[in-house]
């Protein structure tokens, strides 16, 4: 399924939560009034998964702007980006 979200057709329409500890955190850069990451869904995944108890919440919804969020937790980060 991340793939799926790294598309070029549905990526515009994804958001994803970058936590403060993450190690892409530093990578956070503003183009255009929108927020960037410099890392792919896949990368973040990758992430969570490498963390003790890490997990990914997915959340699809039916605003057109924004149909799937991803949301990368892990126990040791307490805030999000």
């Amino acid at each position: 399924m991340i793939g799926v979200l790294d598309n070029p057709t549905i990526n515009p329409h994804t958001k994803v939560r970058v936590l403060n500890d993450s190690r892409y955190a530093t990578s956070i850069r503003t183009v255009n009034g929108v927020q960037t990451v410099g890392a792919n869904k896949q990368q973040l995944l990758d992430e969570a998964a490498s963390k003790p108890n890490g997990q990914v919440g997915i959340h699809v919804s039916t605003d057109p702007n924004n149909i799937v969020e991803m949301d990368p937790y892990w126990p040791a980060a307490h805030t999000h980006r």
